[in-house]
């Protein structure tokens, strides 16, 4: 000490007492060269954790050059983007920033999902060095020095840099708009506040929450820049912000408007996102929209498809995003008590201990890397840290405000909508930074003994530990075990894609599946993907028994019941299929799959006015209404309505022209109208497209019997014979045409019986076509003995099963073989044989 010079013995600029005097604003100090090269290589460091990170996975983890979910759509939009017609015209579902930046990587290094991994791992390095840079900024090298280490070794960070979502980018985005706010104010620099408000315009087309920050960024300005009160400055700087942030968004906002025609400013996706979030049915953390399926497709599917079957008309994507907006504020204006008990649970949600997964189960995903210690720096590490920190740095209020404000606002802007591990990541950066200052001032608080500041350091983060450590999810182990049953669903999913001839592929796959559905018992989804695997297996007595006991087990699950419905189809339990897909269409009336199944069940059923109604709604409803009017089209046929199943048939040939159900359905109506040559004409296109077709190729033969040109029938069937050797109606076509053509040097008996028999042993059960052209044959050969006796059982089958339109013919055909004679087609009985 020197007592005659006391500013001798005040901290120096540059020394480690001034960067960490807790009271005073720290001076800052540029960088030395040493300081830099420590922070490159922290960065360093980072880029190799992850690195180390995605070789672990590309080793352990199957499905590592796999996306799912959100990180497939922006896979397949990044391609749309870089090689294909780009993106749909329509407004953007999600904000576009990080497909775009993707589709860029894919022009250079094309489609991989392992570079767009790398490159994200690139990108956590970056933000790794920016937040050490602001982190010294702020509280002066060792500050950031922490502040690095913290981020590069905070193991959810890793986990989501090697992920194809945008959430990287946000955090990397984010810290540089710190960073540019405050280099900005310190010089006073319109060109950089410019800068800055550009970078807070492309955190908004990464994440529109990042809008939220306006109030905090406009108080800066006013404490931030020189001169006291309100002066033109500060205005000026305010207007410079804001407008080069909607310079950035405008684009955006002009595209939206030009393919969907009103201006929705960046996404359609808010409306949906917030009702999620806010119904008496939310959990707060699950992307599950009530009255619509859980899957993260078929959730999306329904967000559109309910509103516009709610109100009863298409709506625009902006009048979408409205709706679902409505009834979120019905929900609060109704129940204000329920809105504020379940804001409190979503805000102690964000503050989970855990990862709470979004896309696919997180740590049971990072576990693949194998990385020895990955999981010692998680959330509650860093929170605790984070909020001790902050209250360290509360004297110094005016340099942390940024940090601190940006914190409050965005965890506001989650809260308002539903919380996850992915929506929780950019307050990491917040965290980190004041973690760092705290953590490098503990050691001069220590040696001066100021134990005010230190209790307050230890009570806050003792505080945040305890409230960590007591909010939810409550049951950790359950939790845990429901996520690795998820990991288990992902693997088998993977495997069960396999060919089937891949039988050891699909065992894996059924043992995952079992593993899930153990780990894991409440989930539908689980039991479905194992009944689904089992009926692959052949084990279709399990599969079955498991769709009922999960129906049983989840009632009121539509999709369970779709999947039982298409089971019981497949079956041949047509009436118990009907029954389900009821169910399911009661339960979700907007669920198009569902309304197209009971449609089309219903037609197989001969029930072809009741189907026309589901059927409507399956084609309003579905993104693709094919598969709907190709099944109106048949109820109208079986209506005798051949006009309106033309009309059916021909919008759906309109909607695929390469689509030979839908031309075989043009020549079925053709027919049915009388116009032969169109019907032959439209048979053979669906041919042309589909050569292995039996239905198209049964009804050219018939079309030209009509015509009496029976070489080419018989040409046409036995073409189609090949094609489909074990086809019981083919068969039996074929056999029948053998038999009775009118012209004796077609007609070859032997050949007929022969696949006549054929027909009867390739039949599941006793068939009267197949029998009907056996007795054909054995009276061509002349035994009419047993001709009688085939006929007489074809007919007693078409009497008790159907079709009874078959019941006349074979009648006149029986009385024929009785009286020795052998039938000659078209339809008339030959004159006996002597």
């Amino acid at each position: 000490m020197n007592p005659r010079n006391p500013q001798a013995n005040a901290p120096q600029r540059g020394s480690p007492m001034a960067a960490s005097t807790p009271h005073e604003t720290v001076v800052d100090e540029p960088l030395t060269q040493r300081q830099h090269l420590i922070l490159l290589g922290i960065a360093g460091v980072a880029l190799a954790l992850r690195l180390l990170y995605l070789w672990g996975q590309a080793r352990n983890n199957p499905l590592f050059e796999i996306v799912r979910g959100d990180a497939y759509d922006h896979h397949a939009w990044a391609q749309a983007l870089a090689f294909g017609p780009g993106m749909e015209p329509e407004p953007y579902y999600r904000a576009p920033l990080y497909y775009y930046l993707l589709a860029d990587l894919y022009r250079m290094v094309g489609p991989s999902i392992v570079w767009a991994r790398i490159a994200g791992a690139c990108m956590g390095a970056a933000t790794t060095y920016a937040i050490a840079r602001l982190g010294a900024g702020l509280g002066g090298y060792r500050a950031g020095l922490w502040a690095g280490i913290l981020a590069a070794v905070y193991w959810p960070a890793i986990y989501f840099d090697g992920e194809l979502l945008t959430v990287g980018l946000e955090c990397l985005l984010e810290v540089g708009l710190l960073l540019g706010l405050r280099v900005a104010t310190r010089r006073n620099s319109l060109p950089l506040l410019a800068m800055a408000g550009a970078i807070w315009g492309l955190c908004a087309i990464t994440r529109p929450n990042f809008l939220v920050l306006a109030p905090a960024i406009i108080f800066w300005l006013f404490i931030a820049l020189p001169g006291a009160g309100l002066t033109a400055r500060k205005g000026l700087a305010t207007v410079v912000v804001f407008i080069s942030a909607a310079f950035i968004i405008a684009p955006v906002t002009l595209r939206n408007a030009l393919v969907g025609g009103e201006p929705i400013p960046i996404a359609y996706s808010g409306g949906v996102n917030f009702y999620i979030g806010n119904n008496p049915e939310s959990d707060g953390m699950s992307a599950v929209l009530p009255g619509g399926r859980r899957s993260l497709r078929g959730g999306f599917e329904d967000a559109r498809r309910i509103p516009q079957a709610q109100l009863g008309r298409p709506l625009s994507y902006g009048e979408i995003s409205d709706y679902w907006f409505a009834r979120g504020f019905d929900w609060i204006r109704t129940d204000p008590g329920a809105f504020a008990a379940h804001w409190v649970h979503k805000f102690r949600l964000f503050w989970s201990p855990v990862e709470l997964p979004n896309n696919q189960p997180i740590r049971f995903t990072a576990e693949h890397s194998r990385i020895p210690g990955f999981f010692l720096v998680g959330f509650p590490a860093v929170a605790v840290l984070g909020l001790a920190g902050f209250a360290l740095v509360r004297r110094d209020w005016r340099r942390w405000f940024l940090p601190g404000s940006f914190l409050l606002l965005y965890i506001a802007s989650v809260v308002l909508f539903f919380c996850n591990a992915r929506y929780r990541l950019p307050v990491f950066p917040l965290l980190v930074l004041a973690g760092g200052a705290g953590l490098s001032r503990l050691p001069q608080l220590l040696g001066q003994k100021r134990w005010t500041d230190l209790g307050v350091y230890a009570g806050v983060g003792l505080a945040a530990a305890l409230a960590l450590a007591t909010n939810p999810p409550g049951n950790r182990e359950a939790f845990h075990a429901a996520n690795r049953g998820e990991g288990h669903k992902a693997l088998g999913d993977f495997y069960a894609a396999a060919p089937l001839s891949d039988r050891e592929s699909h065992a894996i796959a059924l043992d995952h599946f079992e593993a899930g559905v153990r780990l894991k018992p409440a989930s539908p989804y689980l039991r479905l993907a194992l009944a689904r695997e089992q009926i692959k297996l052949g084990r279709g007595g399990e599969a079955g028994i498991q769709l009922e006991q999960t129906t049983r087990k989840f009632p009121e699950n539509a999709e369970v019941r779709l999947e039982f419905a298409q089971a019981l189809a497949a079956s041949g339990r047509l009436s118990a299929a009907l029954e389900q897909f009821e169910t399911a269409v009661g339960l979700q009336p907007a669920y198009a799959d569902a309304q197209l199944g009971l449609g089309c069940l219903r037609v197989r059923l001969g029930e072809q006015r009741r189907a026309l109604e589901p059927l409507r709604v399956a084609a309003e409803l579905l993104n693709d209404p094919l598969p709907a009017r190709l099944c109106a089209g048949s109820a109208r046929l079986g209506l005798g309505q051949a006009d309106a199943a033309l009309a059916e048939f021909t919008a759906a040939w309109e909607l695929n022209p390469r689509s030979a159900n839908a031309l075989q359905g043009m020549g079925d109506s053709h027919l049915v109208r009388g116009d032969v040559n169109s019907a032959i004409a439209h048979y053979r296109m669906a041919l042309k497209q589909n050569s292995d077709l039996p239905a198209s190729s049964q009804n050219l033969a018939a079309a030209l019997r009509k015509l009496g040109q029976y070489a080419e029938v018989i040409s046409v069937l036995e073409g189609a014979v090949r094609h489909s050797p074990e086809d019981s109606e083919l068969l039996a076509a074929l056999a029948f045409t053998l038999a009775t053509a009118p012209q004796p040097h077609l007609r070859r008996g032997e050949q007929a019986l022969a696949y006549a028999k054929r027909a009867s042993a390739a039949a599941s059960g006793p068939r009267s076509d197949a029998l009907d052209a056996q007795a054909a044959a054995l009276a061509e050969l002349g035994r009419f003995q047993a001709a009688t006796e085939t006929g007489l059982r074809a007919l007693n089958i078409a009497r008790a099963q159907g079709p009874p339109d078959r019941v006349p013919a074979l009648e006149m055909r029986l009385r024929g073989y009785r009286d020795g004679r052998p039938h000659r087609d078209p339809d008339t009985p030959a004159p006996a044989i002597p």
